[in-house]
């Protein structure tokens, strides 16, 4: 607890002198509960009663109260979660409040397995589909709530009609941290077929678009320009060799989650992160053929290329976005910046190059890199050969599973305005897009500079 932070009590009914258990909001306000209606209600409960707990801020293992010691347990909801939940549970008045306020109390419903209150709860979503919708959505894909989720959608889907270009269906706050692009993509798409659904799925790509990723498992398939693994060993392969001759000797291992070695330098480590620096000074390093073995948690073919890198020399780039992806990953996990900022720095490039213009919108967002993704999406109204179209609500990537849902729809609007700053220019233009000239530039800078979002 903070310093003279002080501690309130609950409202009535959970201030009661009789209570034999305290729960700690996370804002510092104590519930005094009663074991007996929690263990009844929740297994979660049961079995933590049954665990020792820790001493409280003042040394105390319980607080007094009327002679007794009562344990304190600390929460991580606040004051107003706590209220709503312990009220569904006693036999008191619960008001559930707007839905935003439901989904919250409905998520701890879930954490501490309250199955009456889940239930409850759940019903009253199901009461606001009509009235609420997309509301209802946001809870839903936030909690992974499949069924009400695809209630939802297939309301909303009755209730709105979204063409090809024009992006009718409304964007509810509620959707702000709750709903990923990829599932505001699906909603979309959802939305706008005008043919018989049977299913509706929230957490799994369209058909055909292949796995999402997580920012956990999200590995590159190839990594352009590197060698077969056997020839890793050495590193670099044009700098420094394990007998080097005429070369500064290596003074420490690198070594990769997969178990391949790279012999460097502690002080090319050291200029390059922090992080790094701090790691190469511990005294529990692993000595490998008489150097310090450092171990970091990146595969070795990107390994390979972070390593590289954080040598000056030769001026380095990134070609591809698969490369690119998993080096910022590697960088930003141990604070590289010179390599962030070349991932950076390469971005737009690369976008431009690969013809996936999306996917590095994705990227861009997916790191907070504003400015990059500003510039990324703005090569999206002027793409040749018609590829315009292919970045419209149709197009989907794996990498829209770990963005939120706003960034992508301000994109989807400046697309849609773009077009229809052709289509005014010259609507031949619209339909043929083969070549940019001075025409189709002038009429697409009335489409303003494009907003990310974020």
């Amino acid at each position: 607890m903070e310093p003279n932070r002080t501690v309130k009590r609950a409202k009535p009914p959970f201030n009661r002198d009789d209570a034999d258990i305290i729960l700690r909001s996370k804002d510092h306000v104590d519930f005094y509960l009663h074991r007996q209606f929690l263990t009844v209600a929740s297994p979660f409960f049961t079995d933590l009663f049954s665990l020792k707990q820790p001493l409280t801020d003042d040394g105390q293992p319980h607080a007094t109260l009327n002679g007794k010691r009562v344990p304190i347990i600390h929460l991580t909801e606040t004051d107003l979660v706590l209220d709503s939940l312990f009220r569904i549970l006693y036999p008191t008045e619960w008001s559930p409040g707007d839905i935003l306020s439901m989904a919250d109390t409905l998520g701890a419903a879930r954490k501490y397995q309250i199955e009456y209150a889940e239930r409850k709860l759940r019903g009253l979503l199901f009461d606001n589909l009509e009235t609420e919708p997309m509301a209802v959505y946001a809870v839903a894909c936030a909690l992974g709530i499949e069924d009400t989720a695809a209630k939802a959608a297939s309301t909303l889907r009755r209730q709105a009609r979204i063409e090809s270009v024009s992006l009718k269906l409304p964007y509810h706050p509620s959707m702000n941290g709750r709903v990923s692009a990829g599932q505001y993509h699906r909603l979309l798409q959802h939305c706008r077929c005008h043919t018989a659904v049977k299913t509706f799925i929230v957490h799994d790509p369209s058909p055909g678009s292949g796995k999402p990723k997580t920012a956990k498992d999200r590995k590159p398939d190839f990594i352009g320009g590197l060698k077969d693994l056997d020839d890793l060993q050495l590193f670099p392969p044009n700098i420094l060799d394990v007998n080097p001759s005429g070369r500064i000797p290596s003074d420490i291992i690198v070594r990769s989650s997969d178990g391949h070695h790279f012999a460097t330098h502690i002080f090319i480590l050291r200029l390059a992160s922090p992080m790094l620096s701090e790691l190469v000074d511990s005294p529990d390093l692993p000595i490998v053929d008489d150097r310090p073995c450092l171990k970091l948690d990146v595969d070795g073919k990107v390994l390979r290329q972070v390593l590289e890198r954080c040598y000056p020399y030769p001026p380095w780039s990134i070609q591809d976005l698969d490369a690119l992806t998993a080096i910022a990953d590697a960088a930003k996990k141990y604070k590289i910046i010179g390599l962030v900022n070349l991932a950076r720095n390469c971005l737009v490039h690369v976008a431009e190059t690969s013809s996936d213009a999306l996917r590095a919108f994705c990227i861009a967002v997916f790191h907070g890199w504003r400015e990059e993704a500003q510039k990324v999406g703005e090569i999206f109204g002027k793409l040749p050969n018609g590829t315009t179209y292919a970045y419209g609500p149709d197009a989907y990537r794996p990498e829209m599973e770990l963005i939120p849902a706003w960034p992508y729809r301000c994109l989807l609007l400046y697309l849609r305005d773009c077009l229809n700053c052709l289509q005014r220019s010259d609507p031949a233009v619209l339909l043929s897009l083969m070549t940019l000239n001075q025409e189709v530039d002038e009429a697409l800078s009335s489409a303003g500079t494009f907003d990310p979002g974020f």
